[in-house]
């Protein structure tokens, strides 16, 4: 299943990576279906799925079965596919010798240009990601003929700037570090297009690791509201702080987990679109968060103490991603060698309608019933200081206009 692609024209060879220690690999299992069913030439996709040596023998027929039953149910030929696991060592990424395997996967982007010198480009994703268009309308559309652009991402909205997200103690340790700082208006880096022959060119991996040491001995390579060990993120955004960064429509990295709304939002009932059409015509999907809330990650305490918001978003991940889960198809089951070491996770075979309204919901702004009390309490205050403002700003006029009066009247006394 590895090697070169013959058929394949040179231009047209597609290379995809990711990386997945072992509370990950169900997830790159289900991408490997989703790349190569929603691909209109199978035969040019080149995925490289990177892990722990140790777990690469039971990787493998994983994959394998993985992209031939998606190939298969598509009109392009299912054999000679190129889809291979390969085992990474610490040693492989200096960066993180030491730490957690999920350092070692998460820092791996630094790398490709090293371990695919083959490449001119990859198209980096991370595991916990599904793939519901053809990724080589990205990979042939982006960085097309520009040798001075290194990357392609999503880039954030205006909250999401270094200075926004940082704790302001952190911010000012990165101004005083980092040479030619400057606040940083970020992208994502779960889903990015590398230019690894400019990678290589301006030799950007030693000086990622020159920038991750100088984070470190800064004591700022992690801070709270991070869902990983160690932010690759904030590296990889400082290391193109005066770089182009080619912008990638957003479709190509939705959050699976839509964000709250603004107290604004709920007491204007302000109409948003709604998030379950988003993610139904979202070119990838993104299960970026918390590591409980992976699909595969579910437990039966997850499902039974479910609130409607939450079960409606089980019955998503469900509907979304257990269709690309080959052990959960009966349509191409793997063989009982494989379905041993490969189950079926709860949240495909759980029964969830548990009387809850259907998955299509209000174009209206939605709020969990778990946090209308603490709503409800914050509308009581802001209600209850108002008048204490306006008071307070009527007595900030009065008294000085009272205080001027006594002080003309003295001289005349």
């Amino acid at each position: 299943m590895a090697g070169s692609i013959s058929g394949c024209p040179a231009d047209r060879r597609v290379w995809v990576a990711t990386g997945a220690d072992s509370l990950q690999v169900e997830g790159a299992v289900a991408l490997v279906h989703s790349l190569f069913s929603s691909s209109r030439d199978v035969g040019c996709l080149s995925v490289r799925v990177h892990t722990e040596p140790d777990l690469v023998d039971r990787i493998q027929p994983a994959l394998n079965h993985a992209a031939t039953s998606a190939a298969a149910n598509g009109t392009s030929r299912a054999d000679g596919l190129d889809v291979l696991a390969v085992g990474i060592s610490p040693d492989e990424v200096p960066l993180a010798r030491g730490r957690p395997p999920q350092v070692v996967f998460n820092f791996l982007r630094f790398y490709l240009g090293d371990l695919l010198p083959e490449a001119d480009k990859v198209l980096w994703t991370d595991a916990d990601t599904l793939v519901q268009r053809d990724v080589g309308e990205l990979y042939h559309s982006s960085l097309v003929d520009d040798g001075d652009t290194g990357i392609a991402a999503v880039p954030r909205g205006p909250a999401f700037s270094l200075s926004k997200l940082l704790p302001p103690q952190l911010y000012s340790r990165l101004a005083a570090s980092v040479p030619t700082f400057d606040d940083v208006q970020m992208f994502n880096a779960g889903v990015s297009l590398l230019n690894t022959q400019y990678w290589r060119k301006l030799q950007l991996r030693q000086e990622a690791e020159g920038l991750i040491g100088l984070l470190r001995s800064a004591n700022a390579a992690t801070f709270r509201g991070m869902s990983t060990v160690e932010s690759s993120q904030l590296p990889l955004n400082l290391l193109f702080r005066q770089r182009r960064v080619e912008p990638i429509d957003d479709t190509w990295n939705v959050s699976f987990f839509e964000w709250p709304p603004t107290l604004m939002d709920v007491l204007l009932m302000r109409r948003t679109k709604d998030h379950w059409a988003v993610l139904r015509e979202a070119a990838l999907i993104h299960w970026n968060g918390e590591v409980n809330k992976k699909p595969w990650l579910v437990v039966e305490t997850d499902i039974a103490m479910a609130d409607t918001h939450r079960m409606t978003k089980l019955r998503q991940m469900q509907e979304l991603w257990c269709p690309h889960y080959p052990p959960c198809l009966s349509t191409s089951p793997p063989p009982p060698s494989l379905a041993k070491q490969w189950p079926c996770p709860l949240v495909c075979r759980a029964h969830l309608d548990k009387d809850q309204p259907p998955l299509t919901r209000s174009s209206f702004v939605s709020v969990p019933a778990s946090f209308l009390p603490l709503l409800m309490l914050v509308v009581l205050v802001l209600m209850a200081v108002r008048p204490l403002v306006r008071l307070g700003r009527v007595l900030m006029v009065v008294t000085p206009l009272k205080g001027g009066r006594r002080r003309a009247a003295a001289p005349t006394e």
